[in-house]
């Protein structure tokens, strides 16, 4: 009993402290995905966070509803890149002031309390939204090397709703004269590329106007006939270029004169086997 009413005495706090925030657009990503559904919810409101961030999302509430613990979703938006909007209190557009956009990246759970919610999010509806616990790992990660004075290649791995913090992190590049962006590579996982690959839109755009270098997409359940034998993990496509990766990420004189950065994130089954590679890629590198 103790334990229960510190849980919801929580939870009452986390409501306390919410900003509402309003839902200006919700978006299905990765239609061809009949398996997984993902959404990018984008939201309008006063938020204080930073590229790759996760917000923490109550849930709605309601009479059956005990459990309105904060969910964490990463935001797949630069504050930087994020155009501006406005809403009236009753959803309808406000020419005179603007606020701030943010997007989320949703993966709906079967049965979960609050993804689908957010995958039904209507536009003009309220969202209490908390602050992030901490910057974004990986973006503080691709910064803190930046602050050396150094731009180290970036090698960047991720699968499913994994790729939403490397899009507010491309965003961030994007943002970047081109003459100071440092070479970007992505090997991507997913089901099916094309529109079974959530942000696909977004990758080749990031690709054609130079942001991205290189995009490798693995397919786990490809539409083509030979399914069977075509089908690739992300960590599969990875150890293909183990030599390339090999010169980047453990770099002997005169091949390179700066340590390439890797980033990492999506299922813990896909990191376990990427951090297998890179074992066996260090090994060969002596």
């Amino acid at each position: 009993q103790q334990q229960q009413q510190q849980q919801q005495q929580q939870q009452q706090q986390s409501v306390a402290v919410a900003v509402p925030l309003l839902v200006r657009a919700c978006r299905r990503l990765a239609p061809g995905d009949t398996t997984a559904i993902y959404c990018e919810v984008e939201l309008a409101g006063h938020l204080p966070c930073g590229a790759g961030d996760a917000v923490g999302i109550l849930p709605p509430a309601a009479a059956d509803i005990t459990d309105r613990r904060p969910r964490w979703y990463t935001l797949s938006s630069a504050p930087a890149a994020a155009t501006t909007t406005s809403f009236n209190t009753m959803g309808q557009h406000e020419p005179l002031a603007s606020v701030p956009v943010m997007r989320i990246t949703v993966r709906e759970v079967p049965d979960g309390l609050c993804s689908t919610w957010l995958c039904k999010a209507e536009p003009g509806s309220e969202i209490l939204c908390l602050p992030p616990r901490r910057p974004s790992p990986l973006v503080s990660a691709w910064q803190a090397r930046c602050e050396t004075g150094i731009v180290p290649p970036l090698l960047l791995i991720a699968n499913g709703a994994g790729i939403a913090p490397f899009i507010a992190l491309l965003e961030l590049l994007a943002a970047r004269a081109s003459d100071v962006r440092p070479r970007c590579m992505l090997w991507m996982g997913c089901r099916q590329q094309g529109n079974g690959m959530p942000h696909a839109p977004r990758l080749v755009d990031f690709m054609n106007i130079g942001v991205l270098q290189r995009l490798v997409v693995a397919e786990s359940k490809p539409a083509s006939p030979f399914a069977s034998s075509a089908r690739r993990y992300v960590q599969d496509t990875f150890r293909d270029d183990k030599e390339e990766v090999g010169r980047l990420l453990f770099p002997k004189p005169p091949e390179s004169t700066e340590e390439a950065l890797l980033l990492v994130c999506g299922t813990a089954a896909m990191g376990a086997s990427v951090r297998q590679v890179v074992s066996e890629i260090a090994a060969e590198r002596g």
